[in-house]
């Protein structure tokens, strides 16, 4: 943290710097199952598939064999409910990264094997956190609803707060919040992942609202109304000006994530001449379903329980831990 302050300021702090921090149980920066008990079921469901995964299945037979072992332990987690089967395959790319970056040794066999790591290692995780793959899209209200809904606050009070937002999270929010942009590669993040979020005012030529509604320059399109959430206190209230003159982009390790094409908007913005920026709208028609304020959270994750494709109650805790 201090170092984080003084690449910030300069190490020109006046006062003491003042840092809020939440209880666990409130926590939401990732996904947290002590905020949202149905992620247990979307865990069991998720791992169910794993267990079924002949590709995971074939690596850690190959990590084993580099690694001159006879079982992958993880020696932290000795629930009796486990599995008596080998840890995640995340878990040894976590060591193996850490002490690569960090200038450890680390054994050189398992370094034809870091691709497919980083590859089923993020299956893992976003099976462990979202169930069946098939269920991915579905269950991101449940995992970062708050999160989706806190940027989109932050981008609706943009004037009222610095430039710059900074938001520390986890690679197990980092996931699926690539999914929700629909621009999740398929890989781990790598060591130090950033996503940057960055909103454009527009002053100059047709605005959002004209290219949008393929009015001509000089035309007044039709008024436009964002969709409202279905939740009692998730709804956002948009301003007219940042529904029709304001744009997203969206960076991953520090490069343009191409949200025209990934999204199907070539013909709508093809005025622009850029596959990198959206308009701000077509983010918020994106997220407002999945986007779940604190005060909506517990109540809608009940209301969760009940989707057809989970199990029945009486099952404690089996959940991931914070990555």
């Amino acid at each position: 943290m201090r170092c984080i302050v003084a690449g910030l300021t300069g190490g020109q702090v006046p006062e003491t710097v003042k840092v809020t921090s939440i209880p666990f149980e409130a926590e939401f920066l990732f996904p947290n199952p002590r905020n949202c008990g149905v992620m247990d079921r979307a865990f069991i469901q998720g791992t169910e598939e794993l267990r079924n995964n002949s590709r995971i299945s074939s690596l850690k037979y190959e990590l084993k064999k580099a690694l001159k072992i006879d079982r992958l332990v993880d020696e932290f987690e000795k629930t009796k409910n486990r599995q008596a089967d080998d840890c995640q395959v995340y878990y040894v790319r976590d060591d193996y990264i850490a002490r690569k970056h960090n200038k450890f040794t680390y054994p050189e066999a398992l370094k034809p094997l870091e691709e497919e790591m980083d590859l089923l290692s993020a299956t893992e995780l976003l099976c462990e956190l979202l169930g069946k793959q098939r269920d991915w899209m579905t269950n991101l209200d449940i995992t970062i609803g708050p999160v989706l809904h806190l940027i989109l606050t932050k981008i609706r009070d943009h004037s009222e707060m610095p430039p710059l937002q900074l938001v520390a999270g986890h690679d197990s929010t980092i996931l699926p919040l690539l999914l929700a942009f629909g621009s999740f590669d398929g890989k781990w993040p790598p060591f130090g992942a950033d996503v940057i979020i960055e909103l454009y005012s527009q002053t100059d030529g047709p605005n959002a609202a004209t290219i949008m509604n393929g009015a001509g320059e000089g035309l007044s399109p039709p008024a436009y109304k964002a969709p409202a959430s279905a939740l009692p206190h998730s709804s956002i209230d948009w301003p007219a000006d940042l529904l029709d003159n304001f744009w997203v982009r969206m960076k991953y390790l520090n490069k343009p994530a191409p949200l025209v094409s990934l999204w199907s908007m070539e013909k709508e913005l093809q005025p622009i001449g850029s596959m990198e920026y959206v308009p701000l709208r077509s983010l918020i028609e994106r997220w407002t379903p999945m986007a779940v304020s604190m005060e909506d959270f517990r109540s809608h994750c009940l209301k969760a329980a009940g989707r057809s494709y989970f199990m029945p109650d009486g099952m404690g805790y089996m959940g991931p831990k914070p990555v």
